[in-house]
């Protein structure tokens, strides 16, 4: 990809990394995830403010748009697939853990609590989450909240799909699958 994200305390700098100049510096506060999407054509953050969303297929200068923003819960881990469609968002201090889809109303996944970790396959048809508390890190079917798999692992596992999503890999303190 082109862009590469760095949070500061009170913005989120989006650099150019084929250039190595700062694009933009988005006002931000207390950062506390951020990722892009699958095909790098958005950017999306949580803050203390809420998720934020910034298209960049296409910026010529992405700090032009301001960022779409939503601040009805504090979410504190998020994934992200093409574009920015779906969105899987996490509560790491309770039993929340949401797929997002534009337009549509969250649906919620679980049981899994205390999720600390979350990644979504290329397509946003899978979501895996790997929790604090938890052992095993668990694979969902995106569109009808089905869980679809629980793989054994220790705590504190996070995992991620291949660019392809057919394999799944994960990493914690005490595995590795």
């Amino acid at each position: 990809g082109r862009w590469l994200a760095a949070g500061t305390v009170v913005t989120v700098d989006l650099w150019d990394h084929r250039r190595g100049t700062l694009s933009a510096s988005l006002p931000a506060r207390g950062i506390r995830a951020a990722a892009f999407s699958t095909d790098s054509t958005s950017l999306c953050w949580l803050d203390e403010d809420g998720v934020a969303t910034l298209p960049l297929a296409g910026a010529g200068d992405p700090g032009a748009v301001p960022p779409r923003r939503d601040a009805s819960r504090p979410w504190t881990h998020l994934s992200m697939a093409t574009g920015t469609n779906t969105l899987v968002l996490a509560d790491g201090t309770a039993d929340s853990l949401v797929v997002r889809r534009t337009g549509q109303p969250d649906l919620p996944l679980g049981p899994h609590q205390f999720v600390r970790f979350t990644t979504l396959s290329r397509d946003g048809g899978r979501v895996a989450s790997g929790s604090l508390t938890q052992p095993g890190v668990l694979v969902w079917e995106s569109v009808r909240g089905q869980r679809l798999a629980s793989l054994d692992s220790g705590l504190n596992v996070r995992p991620v799909f291949s660019a392809d999503g057919h394999w799944l890999a994960a990493s914690g303190p005490t595995c590795s699958l």
